[in-house]
């Protein structure tokens, strides 16, 4: 009885604890640079409500994007959405007064129930949290990240609903790689678009219905230039000339400055995804990586018709981040996935990656859920061979488990006798990547009037989202729903795929040589 009697005043406790977030440690290279930055400075905060019915969703994308299922390609709307993991109303507005009262203005509350966005100065921050906010900044770089560098508190009255504070605790690391010169050898072969149709057998599309749609996603000032799309299409597809991105989600601004990461997305996405409506998310600038990634899924998780596809070529290597953001982004491609929304990332261009100069395990990529299809890259040859480019990232995630459709795969990968280091190394059960692959290396697109060539599987992720999207209108145009989520359908369907089984993908002091790659989806026909 005793005991009993004991457990009420034990939950207590425990939901006190669960309220109080502790910082992680700030990793090599990171320094506390100010203890005390202008306390009047106003700064955006969001608060990550706590999301119901996890579980549910998770069952509940695994049917509509399972080709075996009743349920495949009946997605939810965003109203099915918030009706399923949103906070309550009285729940939002007790956090919401709480906000209110204590200063905190511009107020948001995100369509599905589980953020709520506001502005305050870093001073009431600081106040309401109870926590101490410093600037740090990573050597040889002068951009500086807002961190806590004591526990915050959420609020006792609000603590059961509010999950955490994105942004105040973890710290980024680097990008991954995103699009580089190949080289001025002109007597390389270049892939185009032709190249690729014919590489992997795509019929080219004569039009596009009308809510066919993708979307390209960049992250640090890199913009597109729309004069270079039209001079690329009048070389590499004079059927789309004249084409123009749709719709922009923040600012273009090419006269500030042309990246050749956005000009590649767009103009390799474009011209494969014949016709198809173009979007491009334009993140604003910031230094954490994971806290864009958060921004960014939130705005398409916000909005009611978002592209169908989206293609993303950025990320990163080892970054020191709390786990509630790594699951929180998690649940946002759940989220996305199960709306119908195809999510394709670049799986990084450092090989198989390694704690270097430690050398010790595998550096895995992020963000590697398994609800995103992650895209290697190859090397396409001018004779139509194609070998695992050296660059292309592979291995497995420390994030997040190995999912149940590609336990299948790996095991026959383990299976095949291919050479391994030692079990120390690489985390086994976690989920593989990459998923798929496609061509990363000489790529040629137009930057500044110019013709040049790329390489990096960000070259191959926007490939592939045009031919998702291509595949998408055809669905669409027989009156079914998009594809979504696509991995199920890859791995179920290895009749469908063109394994590459030559190449390697060593990186640095990295004791691994071999290609780690499961499937690789080459040929469409």
């Amino acid at each position: 009885m005793r005991l009993l009697a004991l457990l009420p005043l034990l939950a207590a406790l425990a939901a006190c604890y669960a309220a109080v977030h502790h910082p992680v440690t700030a990793p090599e290279g990171w320094k506390l640079v100010d203890h005390s930055p202008e306390s009047s400075f106003e700064v955006s905060v969001s608060f990550a409500l706590k999301q119901r019915n996890l579980k549910a969703l998770e069952k509940t994308l695994s049917l509509v994007s399972n080709p075996a299922s009743p349920s495949f390609g009946k997605h939810l709307s965003l109203d099915n959405l918030r009706n399923l993991i949103g906070a309550s109303d009285a729940d939002i507005e007790l956090v919401c007064s709480a906000l209110r009262g204590a200063g905190f203005h511009a107020i948001e509350v995100a369509p599905i129930g589980d953020y709520i966005k506001a502005k305050h100065t870093i001073g009431g921050l600081e106040r309401f949290l109870s926590t101490d906010i410093g600037a740090y900044s990573f050597k040889g770089s002068e951009q500086t990240v807002l961190r806590a560098y004591t526990p915050y508190t959420i609020p006792e009255d609000i603590h059961h609903i509010v999950d955490f504070v994105p942004g105040l605790h973890g710290y980024p690391f680097r990008r991954l790689s995103i699009a580089r010169s190949s080289g001025e050898d002109e007597a390389a072969f270049m892939v185009t678009p032709d190249v690729l149709i014919k590489q992997y057998d795509v019929t080219e599309a004569t039009a596009a219905v009308s809510n066919s749609s993708q979307a390209l996603v960049e992250f640090d000032f890199n913009w597109f230039s729309p004069d270079d799309l039209q001079t690329f299409f009048k070389a590499n597809a004079p059927s789309q000339a004249g084409r123009t991105v749709s719709e922009i989600f923040g600012n273009n601004r090419p006269d500030l400055h042309t990246g050749v990461e956005a000009n590649l997305d767009v103009q390799y996405a474009m011209g494969m995804g014949y016709y198809v409506n173009t979007t491009v998310y334009d993140n604003p600038f910031n230094p954490s990586i994971f806290d864009s990634f958060l921004d960014y899924t939130q705005l398409a998780n916000s909005q009611a018709q978002p592209p169908l596809v989206h293609s993303i070529s950025f990320g990163d290597y080892g970054g020191n981040y709390p786990n509630s953001t790594v699951q929180r982004i998690n649940t946002e491609f759940q989220k996305m996935g199960v709306r119908g929304i195809t999510v394709l990332l670049a799986s990084g261009d450092n090989g198989v990656g390694c704690n270097f100069p430690k050398c010790t395990s595998q550096e895995f990529d992020f963000p590697s859920s398994p609800w995103i299809t992650m895209v290697g890259g190859t090397t396409v040859g001018q004779n139509g061979g194609e070998t695992g480019a050296t660059l292309s990232s592979g291995g497995f995630s420390q994030d997040y488990w190995q999912a149940s459709w590609q336990a299948d795969a790996i095991a026959a990968y383990f299976a095949s006798g291919v050479k391994l280091p030692d079990p120390s190394f690489y985390f086994a059960e976690g989920r593989g990547y990459p998923d798929v692959a496609a061509a990363a290396e000489n790529v040629e697109i137009v930057v500044n009037g110019r013709t040049t060539s790329v390489a990096g599987t960000s070259c191959a992720a926007p490939i592939w989202a045009g031919i998702v999207s291509l595949l998408n209108n055809e669905r669409l145009a027989a009156g079914k729903g998009p594809i979504g989520f696509l991995n199920q359908i890859l791995y179920s369907n290895p009749q469908a795929l063109n394994d590459i089984t030559s190449g390697s993908n060593p990186y640095l002091c990295c004791p691994v040589r071999v290609f780690i790659l499961f499937l690789v989806l080459l040929r469409l026909s």
